[in-house]
């Protein structure tokens, strides 16, 4: 993965191209979510630009480091952009980013995100509404009034 790194963003641009032609795929649904995995190693040394760190453990393993993955799906699961960060960075973190990186490599069209009530603020939201992208998220039950 590491090798493929500095190769990302032409080997999505490629597979963009065999996907339209192959599927007909579509960008304008799109699923972002988030995990994590961890390793039951030594925690790095201080200093040596590892991403494994200690943070909320989504499989119950405080005592191991880990690291988030972010995933951007197509709704036929054809991936469209990735993200490896560090283990101790929270979710609301990670979303802004990836807006301004699709529109740049599928383009700019009205398109409808689809995550986890965790990931996006409230400030996230109000930024997507601002600049007229729809998106779906769950929403807390505390946050819902009655009728």
């Amino acid at each position: 993965m590491d090798l493929l790194l500095r190769h990302r963003d032409e080997l999505f641009g490629f597979l963009k191209g065999q996907w339209g032609n192959l599927f007909s795929a579509k960008y304008d649904v799109l699923l972002y979510d988030l995990t994590s995995t961890y390793f039951e190693s030594d925690p790095p040394e201080v200093g040596s630009g590892s991403k494994k760190r200690f943070g909320y453990s989504r499989d119950k393993r405080s005592d191991c480091v880990q690291v988030v993955v972010a995933l951007v799906l197509t709704p036929e699961g054809f991936p469209v952009a990735y993200e490896v960060y560090p283990g101790n960075t929270r979710d609301t973190a990670t979303r802004e980013e990836f807006l301004d990186r699709i529109e740049k490599q599928y383009g700019k069209f009205q398109r409808t995100w689809l995550m986890d009530r965790g990931i996006p603020t409230e400030n996230t939201l109000e930024k997507m509404r601002l600049r007229g992208i729809d998106y779906l998220v769950g929403t807390p039950k505390g946050h819902l009034t009655p009728c």
